[in-house]
């Protein structure tokens, strides 16, 4: 028997796209416009309301006029819980969106990661107590490089590899880091560090790894400061290269930072795929990645009712004189894609500029900078190192209000209770099954006399039709006796749900 689901099951493949259908049709006829480029942001041009949706949780931005209309929008359909985060007296002054702390202040907004993640890293790695690091990593001088992989014999043994255990153990806590380091720009580079090492990492990778616990236990919290600013026309992203920064392998890092006025919107950290035969095309190489981050931003901005242009600046003269000029020049090692740049620019979709390297942000995403240098920068990025926590931040041990109750029980309790014993019921298969015996005929040559099994034709003495075959005796009286065990242990111990 097949029925047809009224509601999407937890957990299978459709339940999200069935409900991103559903709240997305209820938003649309409310006057929303679906974003083009993010599905999942919503905007409403006459009342001026943008709305971001991930999972079941909406936030939403806008005057509270509007704001209550889409909150009347979301009740007429849906059980909601609403936290309004505001200057008014009834208004929350700290919340949550995905466990991230969202605070508002006299001066604009605050962001800040979950807490919970630098505590489980400087656990995991056993250094509370040890002293700390002002900074959450150091360069590799030359002579600490390991060998080419030419030798593979003696890199094994002048540092093995980890043993199962300690290498499921990092990658643990390096994965933890890489989701964290998207709210922290101070740790990012240290961070795609240690993450190229998860495939086979080496007893020698822990102490890149344990610096950053020891630098996170001096530097638990960064908040990122959003202060009130006029509405901008203009995403400027910093973008810098670190040429030939991996010794092993030549290859360069890219860095760099999208921002709207003194607002930091993305920050990135990687590794460029192709080695780089000069510093001018690692530069060229970190501006096609700023370039396409900044034309993504100015995307989601428009999906969002903002219309805003965009500039990259890097430090490098030689990178911005080849995407200023038309075709490769003299440069003609340099591959194609590169050159897109060039497009961008004589179209008008960006511009490029000069900035110098003392002054670039995006240096510390590039290569580890000295404590005196990151601070500067992290203080001209409004960054800021603070102590303690923040009021709404979950602590390791905390469990939610919600679940207490829930637990507790009352008289709004729900209780599902399933049967100690399950029977499965055993089908006599006796009689069912066609007999194979002596049939050693291919396919192709029944198929040409006309041969096919369960057919009218004659089949040979050794086959029998489907028709021809006849029950077991017994059978009826066996599938009887199950019915009934059956439908005894179901009155006694049948599936309860109130």
């Amino acid at each position: 028997m097949c029925g047809k689901l009224k509601v999407s099951m937890y957990g299978t493949r459709d339940a999200a796209s069935n409900w991103a259908n559903e709240y997305g049709e209820t938003l649309k006829k409310a006057g929303y416009q679906q974003g083009v480029t993010n599905p999942c942001l919503f905007w409403h041009p006459g009342k001026e309301v943008a709305i971001m949706v991930h999972g079941d949780d909406f936030v939403a931005i806008g005057s509270d006029e509007q704001l209550a209309e889409t909150q009347k929008t979301l009740a007429d359909k849906y059980k909601i819980k609403v936290e309004k985060l505001g200057a008014d007296a009834g208004d929350v002054k700290e919340v949550r969106v995905l466990n991230k702390v969202i605070r508002y202040t006299s001066e604009g907004l605050e962001l800040e990661a979950d807490p919970r993640h630098a505590e489980l890293v400087v656990r995991d790695l056993e250094v509370e107590g040890s002293k700390t690091f002002r900074t959450p990593g150091v360069k590799v001088e030359n002579k600490q490089v390991m060998k080419g992989s030419d030798d593979e014999q003696e890199d094994d043994k002048e540092d093995p590899p980890m043993g199962s255990k300690d290498a499921t153990r990092y990658r643990a806590i390096v994965a933890r880091l890489n989701y964290m380091a998207a709210d922290r720009l101070d740790i990012q580079y240290a961070v795609k560090e240690v993450a190229r090492n998860m495939s086979t990492p080496r007893q020698s990778h822990w102490s890149a790894l344990r610096r950053i616990g020891l630098y996170l236990q001096g530097r638990p919290r960064l908040v990122m400061k959003y202060p009130w600013q006029k509405s901008l026309s203009m995403a400027v992203t910093y973008t810098d290269s670190d040429w030939a920064g991996c010794r092993k392998t030549g290859k360069s890092t890219s860095g760099g930072i999208v921002t709207i006025g003194g607002h930091i919107i993305k920050s990135y950290s990687r590794q460029q795929r192709t080695v780089a035969l000069s510093s001018a095309e690692a530069e060229l190489h970190a501006m096609v990645a700023a370039s396409a981050e900044t034309i993504g931003v100015i995307n989601l901005c428009k999906d969002m009712g903002m219309k805003i242009g965009g500039e990259v600046y890097a430090d490098s003269s030689a990178a911005i004189g080849i995407a200023q000029r038309s075709g490769s020049g003299k440069v003609r090692h340099i591959r194609v894609q590169a050159l897109w740049v060039q497009e961008v620019r004589s179209t008008g979709r960006l511009a490029y500029h000069k900035v110098l390297g003392s002054r670039n942000p995006a240096d510390v995403l590039t290569k580890h900078v000295p404590a005196e240098l990151l601070n500067v920068h992290l203080k001209t990025l409004g960054l800021e190192v603070r102590e303690g926590r923040a009021e709404t931040a979950p602590t390791l041990d905390s469990v939610e209000a919600w679940t207490i109750a829930w637990t507790k029980g009352g008289q709004e309790r729900k209780e599902v209770r399933f049967s100690k014993v399950v029977q499965m019921v055993e089908i006599p298969a006796s009689g069912k099954c066609r007999r194979t015996s002596g049939a050693k005929k291919t396919r192709t040559s029944r198929r040409k006399l006309g041969r096919v099994p369960g057919g009218d034709e004659e089949v040979g003495p050794e086959k029998e039709r489907w028709a021809d075959i006849e029950d077991d005796d017994n059978l009826e009286v066996q599938l009887a006796e199950c019915n009934a065990k059956w439908d005894k242990s179901s009155n006694s111990n049948g599936v309860v749900a109130n």
